[in-house]
């Protein structure tokens, strides 16, 4: 099933809509926070192209959106999806909130990543934007504890209906071409890169556990 919904082109290219611009700091965004949370209440489907994830409070959102039978549709950066949990290090963690969501993902949360990281080829997902038929965010920021508390940031709120369509064109064409990412109901992966391996071959937590078994790299979870 494509879970992709049809929105309707008839959109007129008008620019007299609302437009607002949000600036985020380290500190307290606690504003901000509250108007993009405005989206996830929304009772339509809901599109996210990010490159990081690792948020549990819009994880909760996601899935008390599914609990509630509204549809998310999430792509991720495939090289970005399991990041050191402190700079300079070398473990590498899978966030808790993406641990979570893909638990969650049955009829309601569908969720795919897209980009490469192999020796020699590199390539990333680097939107940030979301939507539904009626509102639209995009800008720098990453749905990230950091990128939230501890970065300056910018977003952009409209509701202005062409460019809504614009995204939503934009993000079915990623959706076209990523790639899968799921899990059962315990949380056993597959879809994930080893970042020594810099390959997904030997990635498969279903059959080998937390473990790269092409060159022993072991994963852990946060």
């Amino acid at each position: 099933m494509n879970p992709l919904c049809k929105i309707k082109n008839n959109y007129s290219k008008t620019y007299n809509t609302f437009v607002k611009t949000h600036f985020l700091k380290p500190g307290d965004n606690k504003k901000i926070i509250e108007k993009l949370t405005t989206i996830f209440l929304e009772d339509d489907d809901l599109h996210i192209a990010v490159a990081y994830f690792n948020s549990e409070y819009f994880a909760n959102l996601i899935i008390n959106r599914a609990k509630k039978k509204l549809k998310t549709l999430l792509i991720l950066n495939t090289s970005d999806i399991i990041r050191p949990k402190e700079a300079g290090k070398s473990e590498i963690v899978i966030s808790n909130a993406l641990i979570r969501i893909l638990k969650e993902e049955r009829d309601y949360i569908f969720c795919k990543s897209l980009g490469l990281r192999i020796s020699g080829n590199y390539q990333n997902m680097h939107h940030k934007f979301l939507f539904t038929k009626n509102k639209l965010f995009f800008g720098s920021l990453n749905l990230t504890d950091a990128a939230i508390n501890r970065n300056f940031e910018s977003i952009i709120e409209t509701d202005n209906k062409f460019l809504i369509r614009e995204f939503y064109s934009e993000f079915g064409k990623l959706w076209n071409i990523a790639s899968e990412l799921y899990s059962d109901k315990e949380g056993k992966l597959r879809s994930i890169m080893c970042p020594k391996c810099e390959n997904s071959d030997g990635v498969d937590f279903e059959s080998f556990g937390l473990i790269c078994h092409m060159c022993g790299y072991n994963f852990i979870i946060d």
